[in-house]
């Protein structure tokens, strides 16, 4: 196998991920193919990853006939949330003040804005200014004080790094262990970000599909894995629809 990984104009790896990215193949022994646009890859083994934005991967899954649903928060994991979760629209969300004070991220848009808090008026320049409703996600709104991502392959947990926050307010591994424990039907390769609260809750931020993660300073051979063995997972069960 090989890995495609993008690089700019300039010849430099896009960004941080593709770097880590490209330091794992190194270590793992994998071959890779720089490329400038995800467009330009054609006639590619399914079985090769593609690594790059999330629009990146995404379109490259897209072209193998491969759309992952988002994960967020699957069933299993309701009771690690620890807060009010539901759906909605994003119009219906911002033209309702009176819904305000709350979290909101898009479920398949991700490009039109990261998650974000919805408090006051000027808080709506955050959204992306497209003219087309998408479905969000919303929650009531918690004070993290540190937020963590835990990386899992193949069921067993294989780092824990910060992304946001104190680095001195830790998750409780407990919660974290028997969070991954309870995940039936897993994907072989995902992370679980964690928020402490300020009263002291380890809670579920969401769940992360692990074909497309920001590396948040994995150990490149570990990240690289993340993502190869998810990639192929997916081509694998593309490979079986197929011949189904």
């Amino acid at each position: 196998m090989k890995a495609y990984i993008r690089i700019k104009h300039t010849g430099e790896f896009y960004d941080t991920n593709c770097y880590n990215a490209y330091a794992g193949c190194e270590a793992l022994h994998i071959p890779v193919v720089k490329y400038k646009a995800v467009y330009s890859i054609t006639d590619n083994d399914p079985m090769d990853p593609v690594i790059g934005t999330f629009s990146d991967v995404k379109v490259a899954l897209e072209k193998l006939g491969i759309k992952p649903a988002p994960l967020d928060y699957p069933e299993q994991l309701k009771s690690f949330i620890g807060r009010k979760i539901w759906k909605s629209t994003l119009f219906t969300i911002t033209s309702h003040p009176e819904c305000w004070h709350v979290f909101v991220k898009p479920i398949e848009d991700v490009k039109r804005f990261h998650g974000t808090v919805l408090d006051k008026s000027e808080d709506l320049i955050k959204l992306g200014g497209g003219l087309e409703d998408i479905d969000v996600w919303c929650s009531v709104k918690v004070q993290f004080l540190s937020e963590w991502r835990l990386w899992v392959l193949n069921g067993t947990i294989t780092g824990l790094t910060p992304y946001k926050g104190r680095w001195d307010v830790f998750p409780d591994p407990s919660v974290m262990e028997e969070a991954v424990h309870r995940y039936e039907g897993a994907p072989s390769a995902y992370a679980l970000d964690f928020g402490v609260t300020d009263d002291g809750r380890t809670l579920l931020v969401e769940v992360s599909d692990g074909y497309a993660l920001a590396s948040f300073g994995l150990r490149p051979d570990i990240y690289m894995n993340i993502l190869k063995t998810r990639w192929q997972e997916l081509s694998k069960c593309r490979k079986t629809e197929n011949i189904e």
